[in-house]
């Protein structure tokens, strides 16, 4: 019977130990997240900004044959 409670009360031990690992895992992940949300937002704003001249850059090989073309669409594009 003796072993049983010292079983058991390993057990808890070594739960309690996971339990406090596990949240001292998830307190370190937000914390390095927090350091530089603002770095993080200017690099997507440029990635999403390329990706925007690529797809604009690709629409206009699909459509205009010459630069004069893709000039007169940009224009147009802009007055409204």
């Amino acid at each position: 019977m003796q072993h049983v409670f010292e079983r058991e009360a390993r057990r808890e031990k070594n739960l309690e130990i996971s339990k406090k690992l596990a949240n001292d895992e998830k307190m370190k992940v937000p914390a390095q997240k927090k350091s530089d949300p603002e770095k993080a937002a200017v690099e997507r704003e440029a990635e999403m900004k390329e990706n925007l001249k690529n797809i604009e850059d690709n629409f206009f090989k699909h459509v205009a044959e010459d630069q004069n073309e893709i000039d007169a669409i940009k224009a147009r594009g802009e007055l409204n």
